[in-house]
């Protein structure tokens, strides 16, 4: 086999190589988890199931955001709550940061709750956004904490490169240009929001902390943190600023 041969082997090789981890990126697999479903739902805590709400249930990947434009597109718009609440063990960065955009640009609300009913009776319990969810839950106009039970969190982000099914720390370079890219990104919110400065410091607050988390680690942002810090608000905190049953706009 010549030199050129040898190129092109090597060449296709690293094609499939990028399409394979293309489609791994837009379909991935977490342990009991699928792609992300759009659902209606009511946010629940301590037994009381209050609003109706958007539910994203599942990993996020590059569908979801359409997912959602679909779902919003086929209601009326009177039919549609004004606030879309997560639960999901995150998924790839690009698919939640399109997913915050679309969430930006329709002015909606985000929310994670202790648990949701669902229109067929049945409950989700355990609740969590992690990984690249808090990145999409940060583009809500307000963004609610209804209950104290579920576990938001985050992992060291930009930390590894995947070649070959083999996960590795990558340079510290790299790791810049990576924070660079994602404060771009989900600054991206702020601005569509009027550029509300205080929205645009929680969003580089929340890159910042997740780039400081040591290689292959995770870490639960308590809601004292989520409140201080990236101005989410609690049920208390929000009953004050409505009355029962009104929307959230």
């Amino acid at each position: 086999m010549n030199i050129n041969k040898i190129s092109l082997v090597l060449m296709s090789s690293l094609v499939v190589v990028f399409f394979v981890q293309k489609y791994k990126e837009d379909n991935l697999s977490i342990a009991g988890f699928e792609s992300a479903k759009v659902l209606g739902a009511k946010a629940c805590s301590e037994g009381f199931c209050g609003f109706d709400v958007i539910l994203i249930d599942g990993i996020i990947n590059n569908n979801t955001s359409r997912e959602l434009s679909k779902f919003l597109k086929g209601r009326k718009q009177s039919q549609v709550p004004d606030i879309v609440c997560f639960n999901s063990p995150g998924g790839g960065a690009d698919g939640a940061f399109e997913l915050g955009n679309l969430i930006a640009q329709n002015k909606l609300n985000t929310c994670v709750a202790d648990e949701y009913l669902l229109v067929d009776g049945n409950k989700i319990s355990n609740v969590q956004c992690g990984s690249a969810c808090p990145y999409a839950l940060l583009a809500g106009k307000r963004r609610v904490l209804h209950g104290l039970a579920s576990n938001i969190w985050v992992h060291s982000s930009g930390s590894t490169s995947v070649f070959f099914g083999t996960r590795k720390e990558i340079s510290e370079e790299e790791r810049f240009e990576d924070k660079v890219e994602f404060k771009e990104r989900i600054d991206s919110y702020s601005k569509i929001n009027n550029g509300r400065q205080r929205y645009k410091e929680a969003h580089d607050a929340l890159v910042e902390y997740s780039f400081t988390i040591p290689h292959m680690s995770i870490q639960t942002i308590d809601p004292a943190k989520l409140v201080s810090e990236y101005f989410v608000i609690t049920d208390l905190m929000l009953h004050s600023l409505m009355d029962p049953g009104t929307s959230l706009k």
